[in-house]
Order: C-alpha cells, then sequence, then structure tokens
C-alpha cells in the first residue's frame, strides 16, 4: 500500500512522468497538438507504451469535456471517464480483455444452466460470484490445461458501489475454494462525482 501512495510503480517511467507534468501545464486548447506531438524522443520502450497509454486516456478525456449531456445515469459516468483508462492500458500493453458484466453476454446465458430462476438474477449481479464464475468458465473451456496453470489465472473485477471504486482479484486455490481480494480502492468526492454527472460545480 505504501507503494501506491508514493506513486512507486511511476518511479521506472520518468520520461512518461516528465512528459505527462508538461501536459498538465498545457491549455486546453492546445492539449491535443501537444499530446500526440511531443513525448516520443529519448524515451526507454517501457516509457513509450505509458505515453500512448497517456495519450489515449487524454484524448478520451479531452473529447468528453466537448460533450454536455443531460444523461444521470448512474453508470454513464463510469462508461464515459474510466473504462477508456482501461481499454488503454489493455490495447497497448495487451496484459488484460476487458468485458462487461451484466451484458448478455454467451458466458453469462452458459452460466446461468442449472441455476433456479430465483437465484439467477442475485447470482448473475453478485461481484463476488462473477468472477469465480468466470474463472469455473475457463476451466471448462481449457479442459486440457493443467490444474496448477489454472492457479496462476486471475480475474479481476473493478466495483462501483456509492463513492468507492474497488479492483478485486479473484482466483482459485483448490478444486473447491476460491479468493477474493480487494486489491485497491479509491474514493470518489462528491464534487468529482457531481461533474462526472454533468451536473456542474
Amino acid at each position: 500500500m505504501e507503494d501506491q501512495l508514493n506513486n512507486q510503480s511511476l518511479d521506472n517511467v520518468p520520461g512518461a512522468v516528465k512528459f505527462l507534468d508538461e501536459l498538465l501545464q498545457q491549455p486546453m486548447d492546445d492539449l491535443l497538438q501537444y499530446l500526440w506531438a511531443n513525448g516520443y524522443e529519448g524515451c526507454t520502450d517501457e516509457e513509450r507504451s505509458v505515453n500512448n497509454m497517456i495519450r489515449y486516456i487524454l484524448t478520451d478525456f479531452h473529447l468528453n469535456c466537448t460533450i454536455t449531456t443531460n444523461n444521470d445515469n448512474e453508470r454513464t459516468p463510469f462508461c464515459q471517464r474510466f473504462i477508456p483508462i482501461f481499454k488503454a492500458f489493455a490495447g497497448v500493453t495487451r496484459l488484460m480483455d476487458f468485458t462487461w458484466c451484466e451484458k448478455g453476454l454467451l458466458n453469462n446465458r452458459l452460466l446461468s444452466l442449472g441455476l433456479p430462476k430465483s437465484m439467477l438474477h442475485r447470482t448473475l449481479l453478485d461481484g463476488i460470484a462473477i468472477p469465480s464464475h468466470c474463472l469455473k468458465m475457463d476451466l471448462a473451456l481449457y479442459k486440457r490445461a493443467s490444474f496448477d496453470t489454472f492457479l496462476k489465472r486471475q480475474v479481476f473485477g473493478i466495483q462501483f458501489i456509492g463513492d468507492k471504486m474497488t479492483l478485486t482479484s479473484s482466483r482459485l486455490i483448490s478444486p473447491t475454494r476460491y479468493a477474493f481480494i480487494e486489491v485497491r480502492s479509491a474514493v470518489i468526492n462528491r464534487l468529482c462525482t457531481s461533474m462526472l454527472l454533468g451536473r456542474g460545480v
């Protein structure tokens, strides 16, 4: 947790930190041009990757700043503001896939087989059940993989409850037991929530 408070991961990419510092000094009208014209020279491969993530995230942020909306659905701000961050990370690093859980995905339909109808709604919306079901689905899809391989597999989830955003990790620890871990969490203050919902400040 101390590493998180000190932004320890950023120490490995000083060129990206410098690029971000310079970006934050730019007027909004010049942001896009500066964003895509700078941050290439003298950077390591890792710094270039982080700079690319910064470019995608801030380009989307810039676009969102031009959109006025009266939509106050609780999910809208998270779709517009937070999901692009993880999408950029996934696209640049190729370290994760991103799937929306509430959609009528094939996996969700397959998960519902054999569940009593009264349990189905509650189970599919349960933040702990969905990742464990994803792991079960992977076990069913990759039957030839060793169990030791599956002990290394993790499913990450992002939950928004009230003003708290939580990153969770689920993994198998035995054939019948799962570990569900809160990796990180952040409280999104009321000022930020009001801005995200487009209600003004």
